[in-house]
């Protein structure tokens, strides 16, 4: 489910911001800022490390309450009741 999340969302943010880009959709002053539409650049090195960054993230906030649950007897839940 991880995996398939960021890929979707890659495909979905790339292709935007590629789509964005070519039809140069953010206009901008050219007397302020010197150019005519705002420029899209991916940098590669940071999409790499935002991904790994996300995958652990993910990865932890669904195995620790995993690890806390395994250690949970169901004998002693039952007993409870």
């Amino acid at each position: 489910i991880i995996g398939k999340g960021i890929l979707l969302g890659n495909i979905l943010a790339i292709s935007l911001s590629i789509f964005i880009d070519y039809f140069k959709l953010i206009p901008l002053d050219e007397k302020a800022y010197y150019i005519s539409y705002a420029p899209i650049i991916i940098d590669w090195g940071k999409w790499f490390i935002i991904n790994i960054i996300t995958l652990i993230v993910c990865a932890i906030t669904i195995f620790v309450p995993l690890y806390f649950i395994s250690k949970i007897s169901p004998i002693k839940v039952a007993e409870y009741n």
